[in-house]
């Protein structure tokens, strides 16, 4: 019986869209899913922890490519505990085109990473053995 509850289970979740799935990242990260192309991360971490989780989730979720931009759509703030994220490019102000950054950035609307260069920072956490 147990064996069959599982199958049943997984058969029901394997056809879950995109926007419905919420994953744990790969350095212990929550993420949920909002839409097609974008997400909320909780705004508690550092911020290179909370751009790998992003990074993270849309290549195992969404199916991004290195070069898609990671846009912040809904900074972190105090009033704020999640940080929404997205991949649609129509985000991309003016202002915040090109712009890389990581730190207090995360409270800027527009600012953005490609996928590759916030992955970066995973790899990097995983090299120095940080947890």
């Amino acid at each position: 019986m147990r064996n069959v509850f599982a199958a049943v289970l997984m058969i029901s979740t394997l056809g879950l869209p995109a926007h419905a799935q919420s994953l744990r990242t790969e350095n212990g990260i929550g993420v949920t899913g909002l839409s097609n192309n974008s997400f909320s991360i909780g705004a508690r971490g550092s911020s290179t922890g909370i751009w790998c989780a992003a990074a993270d989730y849309s290549l195992r979720a969404l199916g991004a490519t290195r070069s898609t931009r990671i846009i912040v759509k809904t900074p972190r703030s105090a009033q704020n505990n999640a940080i929404v994220f997205s991949t649609d490019p129509s985000l991309r102000t003016k202002a915040a085109k090109g712009l890389t950054t990581s730190g207090g950035k995360l409270k800027t609307a527009g600012a953005n990473f490609s996928v590759g260069t916030a992955y970066q920072f995973c790899i990097d956490r995983r090299s120095s053995n940080r947890p």
